[in-house]
């Protein structure tokens, strides 16, 4: 059974992020588990810095049907940012397992990112388990071991092989490194290729950093804090006493820092590839007539309901003689700075498009769109038309080296007009192409969007090849938009 892309993207993340589970005991413990500790870690993808965070947790230890066991829980959760290149994930972890040996005793992985949980429940009868656990050993054996998997698509292999050493820099500390390669049947069915894990070249062999390459660019992880909560005393111990504290003068309270006040129109990241105010201004054609001109805009960053916002807007400014738009005719979208993900989309127009007007909002938590009174399900991330004109030129839209085989074809959520549409985005390879006499380079991105209505258009959309990744030309059935400056 293959398993779905949602699932196989959320292994992959567990694959690299369970390695940083709770810190293993020296061999000669009793354990290979310490109860009490947490890690965390943000993930980043490649230009992106913050696309998601891992968590692991070594709950317990107790008994598990008259055994001792530990219980781990983990979780692994990405934002839309990362919408482009992989579904966002969004999965949590139960294991129980031996204290002692790690054999798995109950292995459930929760699916978070529908409507509603869906509890899957792995049992290979103690015979393997899953990635966490093979990790748990690997640290024990020094970023060494070949392990037994199980997930939803049957068995699979992990292997690590301690190759050198290294520093990393991490919000968590500065270490010198253990790196271990890591391969197997369990990453290369999920498109993973040339893993690596850096574990601290102390005792404790704490996972501290992570990478991987897939199709779509390089995946990073970076501790941001480990902390070991103190255990419970065990049981019929019998408490020490505690000797009155001596006393000491108490700290001056401290006042506390008055947060700055927002202000508008703040920089955009360096990541993403326009700037704010970025004005860009088309010739909108119908066949050979021209008919008006169209202009975007990244027009503004401002609160609105209380949220960091950016406006971004496309207009139709000029109109000349007869055809569908009028002037001021507008798509609207209000986004995350950060992510570009919609939180409001507007249409407004009037004349023969006024039938379409439409306002929607987006929940970026819960993953739905609202039109009045009736609510869509959407993947958290789903994005406008005009949302996705801005987000795809920080897209990694490298044409794949096989046409017969896309592997580089990039699928984003899209709303449109009732429903949520995967676009797949097709990138061709970079050409010259001729806008009012002059050549320009560009790479054509071909756009399949699912719907026989909507295909029968064929949208493409040819990307300059300066950093800022303008888009110079747009066209859907007849009509044509071409940049009226070029870069």
């Amino acid at each position: 059974m293959k398993l779905p892309t949602r699932y196989r993207l959320a292994a992959a993340f567990l694959a690299a992020l369970s390695i940083f589970a709770a810190e293993a005991a020296a061999q000669a413990a009793p354990s290979i588990f310490r109860v009490g500790e947490k890690a965390t870690y943000m993930i980043s993808f490649e230009k992106f810095p913050d696309i998601g965070f891992a968590e692991i947790y070594v709950a317990s230890r107790d008994k598990y049907e008259g055994r001792d066991a530990v219980e781990i829980r983990s979780r692994v959760k990405t934002n839309g940012l990362g919408s482009f290149a992989f579904p966002v994930v969004d999965e949590e972890r139960l294991i129980y397992a031996s204290a002692d040996a790690g054999t798995p005793f109950y292995i459930r992985k929760t699916i978070l990112g529908g409507p509603l949980p869906k509890p899957i429940v792995l049992d290979a009868g103690g015979n393997a388990g899953d990635a966490v656990l093979a990790l748990f050993q690997a640290r024990r054996n020094e970023g060494n071991g070949s392990f037994q998997i199980i997930d939803e698509d049957g068995f699979s292999t992990l292997t690590f092989a301690a190759t050198g050493s290294d520093r990393v820099r991490t919000d968590a500390g500065d270490f010198d490194a253990i790196v271990s390669n890591v391969s197997g049947t369990y990453l290369d069915s999920r498109g993973i290729r040339e893993m690596k894990v850096w574990f601290t070249s102390d005792s404790d062999r704490v996972p501290v950093a992570f990478s991987f390459r897939t199709a779509k660019g390089v995946v990073r992880g970076k501790a941001t804090g480990i902390s070991v909560d103190e255990p419970p005393p065990a049981p019929g111990a019998t408490p020490k006493p505690t000797p009155p504290p001596a006393p000491t003068p108490g700290p001056t309270p401290r006042p506390t820092a008055t947060p700055p006040p927002y202000q508008d129109n703040q920089p955009l990241l360096p990541e993403l590839a326009f700037k704010l105010g970025e004005t860009l201004e088309y010739t909108l054609r119908q066949g050979e007539r021209q008919i008006g001109t169209i202009t975007f805009a990244a027009a503004e960053r401002r609160l609105i309901d209380q949220q960091d916002t950016l406006v971004l807007t496309a207009r139709v400014t000029g109109v000349d003689g007869a055809g569908p738009f009028q002037l001021g005719d507008m798509m609207s979208s209000y986004v995350n700075p950060d992510t570009l993900a919609p939180r409001r989309f507007e249409f407004k127009a009037a004349g023969p498009m006024a039938g379409s007007n439409q306002q929607a909002s987006f929940d970026t938590r819960l993953g739905s769109v609202t039109i009045g009174n009736t609510r869509f399900d959407a993947p958290v991330g789903t994005h406008s038309l005009v949302s996705l004109l801005y987000a795809m030129r920080s897209f990694n839209l490298k044409p794949s080296r096989d046409p017969s085989n896309p592997i580089n074809d990039t699928r984003v959520a899209v709303f449109w007009t009732d429903r949520v549409l995967i676009f797949t985005l097709r990138p061709g390879t970079p050409a010259e192409i001729t806008i009012d006499g002059r050549k320009v380079g560009a790479q054509q991105i071909t756009i399949n969007t699912g719907s026989p209505q909507l295909d029968q258009l064929a949208p493409k959309i040819w990307l300059g090849l300066d950093p800022a990744r303008t888009p110079l030309r747009i066209s859907a059935g007849g009509f044509t938009a071409d940049l009226k400056t070029l870069p």
